[in-house]
C-alpha cells in the first residue's frame, strides 16, 4: 500500500555520503541544511520503521560509513524511485548516489550521477565538487581543478567551493594555493570552524606550524569539543616542539572519544618526545587494541621498547608490523638496527638491503643514504 504525503527530507543525513575524497569535510558542510518539502511515497513493502525517502537516505549514510557502498547505492536508488517531485532537492539524492558510487570506485557511474544532479540543479556545488573528486581519483589533477573553476564561475561567492578547492590543493601538494582559497572562504564565512581546521592542515603542510596552531585554536573557539580539531592542533603543537601542549590536546581528544587509535598513536609520539618511553608503550598498546591491523602502532611501540632496552620485544613488534605491511621501511630499518645490536649481522643486512630497495623505489634519497651507511657499518 502506498500513501502520498508532504515531507521534508533532511540532507544532513547525507553528510556521511561525502565520499572518501579529501574534499568531503568541506563539501559536506554545504549540505548541512534542509531542502524544500518534496512529495515522497511511503511503501508498505519497506520494513517497519524504515519507511520513506528520509529513512532510506539515513540508512545509506550509515552503510557508506561502514563502506557498504553497494548497499548505499541500492538504498539511494530506491529513494529516487519513491521521490516523485522532480524539484531541485532531487539533485541532492543524485549527489549522494554519486558519492556512493565513488566510494565503490565506479568512477564512470559516479560521473553520470553527478551529471544527473546538475540537470536538476545546474549550480549544485556538491555535484561539481563530486566531479572534481572523481577526476582526482582518476589522477586527473587538472581536470579536477577545471571542475572547481567551472563551479566558481557559476557560484563566485561560494565559501564552500573555495574551501573545497583549498582542501583539494592542500592534499595534492600545493598548500600555499590552498591557504589562499581557504582564506577567501573565511572572508566569505568567518564563522565556519571547518574552514579554520582545513587552513590549519594546509599551513602545517606548508611548514607553518605556528600558523596552524592559531587556526586550530580558532576552530576550537567555535567548536570546543570537536575531536578532529583537537587532534589537528596536537599535531601542530608537536611540530612546534610543544610536546606538553600536544599531550594535553590528544588527552582531551581521548576523553571525548576513547576509541580513536590515531589519538593514542599521536600522544605516544609526543610522550616519547618528553622522554616518557613507558607512557609511549602504553599508548601504542591502546592503539593496537583498537586497531590490531595497523602497522604504525607496532613500529612505534617497537622503537619505544628499544629505548627501554627490551630488544627482543621490539624485534617481535617490528616483525608483526611487517606481517601487516611487508613494505614498511621503518620496520625493516628498526629491526635491522635491533638485530645488529644483538649480534645478528646477517639478519640486519637482510633487513637493511630490503629497506634500501623500497626506499630507492620511492625516491627517498635522504632515508636511503641513512640505510646505505647502516649497511656499510654492518658489513665491517
Amino acid at each position: 500500500m502506498f500513501s502520498v504525503r508532504r515531507s521534508t527530507v533532511t540532507v544532513a543525513a547525507i553528510l556521511a555520503l561525502a565520499g572518501p575524497g579529501g574534499v568531503g569535510s568541506t563539501v559536506a558542510s554545504a549540505l548541512a541544511q534542509e531542502i524544500q518539502p518534496v512529495t515522497v511515497v511511503d511503501s508498505g513493502d519497506l520494513p517497519s520503521g524504515e519507511r520513506g525517502v528520509q529513512r532510506l537516505v539515513q540508512r545509506a549514510a550509515e552503510r557508506t560509513r561502514n563502506r557498504d557502498y553497494q548497499g548505499a547505492i541500492e538504498d539511494l536508488t530506491l529513494a529516487l524511485r519513491l521521490h516523485h517531485e522532480l524539484d531541485r532537492s532531487r539533485a541532492d539524492l543524485y549527489v549522494a548516489l554519486g558519492n556512493a558510487r565513488l566510494g565503490a570506485r565506479d568512477y564512470a557511474g559516479a560521473l553520470e550521477e553527478f551529471d544527473r544532479a546538475l540537470q536538476f540543479n545546474s549550480s549544485s556545488i556538491e555535484a561539481y565538487a563530486g566531479r572534481a573528486k572523481v577526476r582526482a581519483a582518476l589522477g586527473d589533477r587538472q581536470g579536477a581543478l577545471n571542475e572547481f573553476a567551472q563551479a566558481l564561475q557559476r557560484n563566485p561567492n561560494s565559501a564552500e567551493l573555495y574551501a573545497s578547492r583549498g582542501s583539494f590543493l592542500s592534499e595534492n601538494g600545493d598548500p600555499r594555493a590552498a591557504i589562499e582559497d581557504l582564506t577567501r572562504a573565511l572572508q566569505l564565512n568567518p564563522r565556519n570552524a571547518d574552514y579554520y581546521s582545513s587552513r590549519g592542515y594546509a599551513r602545517s603542510n606548508a611548514g607553518d606550524a605556528a600558523g596552524a596552531v592559531e587556526d586550530f585554536t580558532s576552530a576550537l573557539a567555535l567548536s570546543p569539543n570537536t575531536v578532529d580539531f583537537l587532534i589537528g592542533r596536537g599535531y601542530a603543537r608537536s611540530s612546534s616542539n610543544d610536546a606538553r601542549g600536544a599531550v594535553a590536546d590528544f588527552s582531551r581528544a581521548l576523553e571525548l572519544d576513547p576509541n580513536r587509535a590515531e589519538a593514542y598513536i599521536a600522544r605516544a609520539y609526543a610522550r616519547g618526545n618528553l622522554g616518557d618511553a613507558r607512557g609511549a608503550v602504553e599508548d601504542f598498546t591502546q592503539a593496537i587494541q583498537r586497531n590490531p591491523n595497523g602497522a604504525e602502532a607496532y613500529v612505534g611501540r617497537a622503537y619505544a621498547r628499544v629505548t627501554l632496552g627490551d630488544r627482543q620485544a621490539a624485534i617481535d613488534d617490528f616483525t608483526q608490523a611487517l606481517t601487516i605491511d611487508a613494505n614498511a621501511a621503518d620496520a625493516l630499518v628498526g629491526r635491522g638496527y635491533a638485530r645488529a645490536d644483538g649480534g645478528d649481522r646477517e639478519g640486519a643486512l637482510a633487513d637493511f638491503n630490503r629497506a634500501a630497495e623500497i626506499l630507492r623505489a620511492r625516491g627517498d634519497a635522504k632515508r636511503l643514504q641513512e640505510v646505505t651507511e647502516a649497511i656499510a657499518s654492518a658489513q665491517q
